[in-house]
């Protein structure tokens, strides 16, 4: 079986090697956007340097976007984060839904979705969150 999993590990790499295309991506993870700090100059910075840098093909934007999953912080990101040059694609994280005032649904009126699936270069993305049924828990996937 171990054997078999190598064999298949080295198949994906070999023919991501070989076949696929190079591309870049810029990852944002816990922003967790708080008002009255530097947190949106901080979001704004990593824009600006993304938008410069040139060679990124997307962003994933990979959840606690806020601090407490307010509808000010959530479009005060959202403002910034619309100034990539680049499709971004996002997901909430717990403090988007477990703190949020709107019971987790203002992130997808404002956002579009609350998970992700595009094909680039011949590879899959899938983004959902896993954050726990409660505010402070181990990760969990719903079904």
């Amino acid at each position: 079986m171990r054997k078999s999993i190598l064999l298949f590990l080295s198949y994906i790499l070999f023919y991501s090697a070989i076949y696929a295309e190079e591309f870049r991506f810029a990852l944002l993870t816990d922003i967790h956007i708080t008002p009255k700090t530097s947190s949106l100059e901080d979001l704004q910075n990593s824009v600006n340097q993304i938008n410069t840098s040139g060679d990124i093909d997307f962003v994933l934007v990979t959840g606690d976007i806020t601090e407490e999953g307010d509808r000010a912080s959530m479009t005060a990101a959202k403002l910034i984060l619309d100034q990539l040059k680049m499709k971004y694609y996002i997901i909430p994280g717990n403090h988007d839904t477990k703190w949020s005032e709107s019971g987790g649904t203002y992130f997808s009126k404002l956002f579009g979705n609350d998970r992700f699936k595009f094909e680039y270069d011949g590879f899959l993305f899938l983004g959902f969150n896993t954050g726990p049924l409660l505010r402070i828990a181990d990760g969990h996937v719903y079904p």
